[in-house]
């Protein structure tokens, strides 16, 4: 188990958990490994629900992006057109 989730996802008492994994691991294990799972099926379902969003986003955006050196060409065309 990497102990970095394990602090994340016990936020402030990931240290008092590791801790215990350390001290009581046959205990403590059943439950941070219940955590774990239920943390990454929430995870999950929230990652599958944003897809949606991003991806709408990324739709809307896709055209807008391409057309990322307009404002240069429009301004060098002015400049080379303009008399001085």
């Amino acid at each position: 188990i990497n102990l970095r989730c394990i602090e994340r996802i016990y936020g402030d008492h990931g240290l008092d958990v590791i801790e215990l994994l350390r001290k009581n691991a046959h205990v403590a294990l059943p439950v941070i490994l219940a955590r774990l799972k239920q943390k990454q099926e929430e995870w999950a379902r929230c990652r599958f629900d944003m897809n949606k969003v991003w991806g709408e986003v990324c739709a809307k955006n896709y055209h807008k992006s391409l057309d990322h050196r307009s404002f240069y060409f429009k301004q060098q065309d002015k400049k080379s057109l303009s008399t001085k």
